[in-house]
């Protein structure tokens, strides 16, 4: 599937949808350069979980976990919030202790630079979401 998003809005209105159509999985991985929309798309999933905290990309903190608000969507009780930009080893990403945030179905886990761990979590569990520039500004997401 490919996405043409023209603008911020249109990026959180798709994130909720993705949200909708996640089934059983709990795991979306964001990839893509600098400045195409990944912690645009997790404001967007955070506001379709009621969670009204400020959502920033964690690039220096590496990880957020924001507690769900709305107990309509109580498949999951948090949203953690992983950046791996400045990571270098599937160890250290290992020490995160990220692999049982993917364990927990409670958890809907977001990891923006997912390039270390794609391999390692299960096809099954995962949404994995490309994000590049369009033209005129636009955003284009593909997903796998």
């Amino acid at each position: 599937m490919k996405k043409i998003l023209e603008s911020e809005q249109e990026t959180k209105e798709f994130a909720k949808e993705v949200l909708e159509n996640l089934g059983d999985r709990n795991v979306i991985l964001l990839s893509g350069d600098l400045g195409t929309g990944k912690t645009t798309f997790t404001q967007g999933l955070a506001m379709a979980l009621g969670i009204t905290e400020r959502v920033v990309s964690p690039t220096f903190t590496i990880s957020r976990v924001y507690p769900v608000k709305l107990d309509k969507l109580a498949q999951f009780d948090k949203l953690v919030h992983f950046d791996l930009y400045r990571i270098a080893t599937i160890e250290g990403v290992l020490d995160l202790g990220i692999m049982e945030y993917i364990n927990d179905q409670k958890s809907l886990v977001v990891i923006e630079w997912p390039e270390l761990v794609e391999g390692r979590i299960l096809d099954n569990k995962k949404v994995l979401l490309k994000f590049s520039y369009g033209e005129r500004g636009s955003r284009v997401i593909e997903s796998f």
